[in-house]
């Protein structure tokens, strides 16, 4: 990394304006510095310009020089602290004499006590087959019109342990995944958190060089800027073997808060049974380091406001199909996180003897604000015992629906929708939002991009949620109707609780059948994720149906198991079936993708036909509540077809 901040000889001018061949993203902003990790898609020269007055660059840094497709991280120092600084990049390709301007940009030092500023926070980007990428990009474009002095990833972005087979697959994911931060992370400066996808896991290290974990740890500090350990970013100075400082968690402070990001995966590193591939109950951990060093920098912070941030809990539910980490301040009660067995008994001592307290005890003694956590893909938030936890939204999902009943949450504000969560704070108080994005198609009169969904703020009260007596082990039945919390959100409802798909009304008339598997058997794998060797299988089986009523005048099919995976409508009502990997008449909503979510073990997904009494007046790419509603309110029958998948 070039440390750069000098003025540069007055023979450098600049005499036209082209964008920039490649990606900024800032990082590792501290009292006086920032670090530029740039990547380019052709050999380039550069520097940078910048200043404290808009379009007034009085420094510049040195040139350098840059190899196409080789991340450079450029370290700007010397700044002033409490500072808000305005830059430019001025490059020029090999071939060329002169140096292009690039956008004008800005970023902040340290805000100072007492200071107002913006921070955003994003999780399970995923960019699989349930997110639109432009959704995404949508998401971070509202969040750049924020302006905020950093933006928090909470992990699940790059998904190494579902797309990589070796390191070079890895570091292209990594690479790829520039383009999107491109878009808000060359003002603010981008904080990563680990999540269970990234592939950075202890169960998947054991050890060796050429493993997951290893080449996930390499590639994000190759292609990410990352926080190093000083004066101002408190973490792990310990090397670890293939990799050196890891520098996956650490402490910072900024205005009257302190932000704390963990790392439950590194250290989690047995599993209860050799035929699982991840870990579940007491095996989670931060390890003894990572707890103390959490203790420590909880104690010693005088901030006012206190944000801890991690993908998911040290522990959570283990709910089989749906995956384990599961779960929010219910779940918070239990193993290294809350210090319960899975049958309510006290384990914390026995499980880590001399630690101490279990985590959440950690939070609340030292008044923890908000535990900010992903992974399970919607906007919910609970409390208990005075701290609020904040399950965060997906930024680009095309599924509007929450996961609330899906992954054992019962009580808080549960929201529908798509976004980020933006958080304002000043000197004496904060305020949440959770903003949600709608492409240009998808917006109505009481739908509009950028809209808030739910807010609250520090002074509102911190209910509490009634964990259950024993942790759930199995996923709740789709449907399932636990008990109402929490408050309504201004202007909005609260505890939104809609399956994905609308209910069936099914007279036992018509029946839904497929030449390739029987009600509630297996589904050969030329249409399942293991019969596209990992990758996202797009065939979809042959179906027939039977029994519609006469005046039908539509079908609509809908592939589900807790999410949509296929979904079309407007097949004509003389149909009597589809071909395999059909592509005839009809809407598309989702293109048949079926996903993989938990494992191992048996999952059941479900084929849902409706006869519907005319066409749904539902485009393309429509919101799930909007198919939802529509296809619910012309509905004369229905059939399933359940079928399972191994994974």
């Amino acid at each position: 990394m070039r440390n750069a901040s000098s003025h540069l000889p007055a023979a450098f001018e600049v005499t036209h304006s082209q964008a920039f061949p490649g990606t900024v993203i800032l990082g590792s902003p501290t009292a006086d510095s920032v670090i530029f990790s740039l990547l380019c898609q052709a050999d380039t020269e550069l520097f940078v310009e910048y200043g404290k007055t808009p379009n007034q660059y009085d420094l510049r840094t040195t040139v350098a020089s840059l190899k196409k497709d080789q991340p450079f991280k450029l370290k700007l120092s010397g700044l002033d602290k409490d500072a808000q600084y305005y830059y430019r990049l001025r490059h020029r390709l090999s071939a060329e004499i002169d140096f292009s301007a690039g956008i004008a940009s800005a970023f902040h030092t340290q805000r100072a006590p007492g200071s107002a500023y913006t921070f955003t926070i994003q999780a399970d980007s995923h960019r699989d087959n349930n997110v639109s990428d432009d959704i995404y990009r949508q998401t971070l474009a509202n969040a750049a019109a924020d302006k905020p002095d950093f933006h928090i990833d909470l992990g699940d972005t790059v998904m190494g342990d579902k797309w990589a087979k070796n390191y070079q697959d890895l570091a292209k994911r990594y690479a790829e995944e520039r383009s999107f931060f491109n878009i808000l992370c060359g003002s603010a400066p981008l904080f990563m958190a680990n999540g269970n996808h990234e592939g950075e896991n202890g169960w998947q290290y054991k050890g060796q060089e050429d493993s997951l974990a290893v080449w996930a740890t390499n590639s994000r500090k190759l292609y990410y800027p990352t926080p190093e350990p000083g004066s101002f970013y408190s973490q792990s100075t310990n090397e670890e073997q293939f990799v050196g400082l890891r520098q996956s968690y650490y402490a910072w402070e900024w205005g009257d808060a302190l932000f704390v990001i963990l790392d439950p995966f590194w250290n989690t590193r047995s599993a209860n049974s050799a035929s699982r591939h991840a870990p579940t109950a007491w095996d989670w951990t931060l390890g003894k380091e990572q707890y103390d060093w959490l203790k420590t920098t909880l104690q010693k912070s005088p901030s006012k406001f206190k944000f801890v941030f991690a993908h998911n809990l040290v522990g959570g539910y283990d709910l089989g199909r749906v995956g384990n980490g599961r779960g929010g301040a219910e779940a918070a009660c239990f193993f290294e996180w809350g210090g319960l067995n899975t049958d309510g008994t006290p384990g914390f001592e026995v499980n880590r003897p001399g630690w101490g307290k279990p985590i959440h005890q950690l939070l609340v003694d030292n008044k923890v604000n908000i535990f900010f956590h992903g992974h399970d893909h919607y906007f919910a938030k609970q409390g208990l015992d005075g701290v609020v936890y904040q399950e965060c939204p997906q930024p680009g999902s095309r599924n509007n629906n929450t996961h609330a009943d899906e992954y054992a949450y019962i009580s808080g504000a549960f929201i529908e929708g798509t976004g980020y969560v933006r958080v304002n704070v000043s000197g004496d108080a904060f305020k949440v939002d959770f903003v949600r994005t709608y492409l240009p198609a998808a917006q109505t009169a009481n739908r509009k991009n950028g809209e808030v969904g739910y807010s609250y703020t520090d002074s509102d009260k911190v209910e509490q949620a009634k964990p259950p007596a024993t942790a759930p082990t199995v996923a709740p039945s789709p449907g399932r109707q636990p008990p109402p919390g929490g408050q309504p959100p201004p202007g909005g409802d609260s505890n939104t609780r809609t399956a994905p798909v609308p209910p069936p009304i099914s007279s036992g008339n018509m029946q839904l059948t497929s030449p390739v598997v029987k009600e509630g058997g297996d589904m050969p794998e030329k249409y399942t994720r293991q019969g596209a060797k990992g990758g996202l299988t797009t065939v979809s089986p042959p179906l027939g149906w039977t029994g519609a009523p006469a005046n039908t005048r539509t079908f609509a099919v809908i592939g589900w198991n807790g999410i949509i995976f296929w979904s079309l409508w407007n097949i004509p009502g003389t149909a009597a079936g589809l071909a395999e990997n059909y592509q005839g008449t009809g809407t598309v909503g989702q293109k048949f993708q079926t996903p993989s979510e938990g494992g191992p073990g048996i999952l059941t997904k479900h084929i849902t036909l409706y006869a519907l009494s005319a066409s749904v007046n539902v485009p393309a790419g429509a919101a799930v509540e909007t198919l939802r509603q529509a296809v619910q309110s012309l509905t004369l029958d229905s059939a399933v077809l359940n079928y399972k998948v191994t994974v």
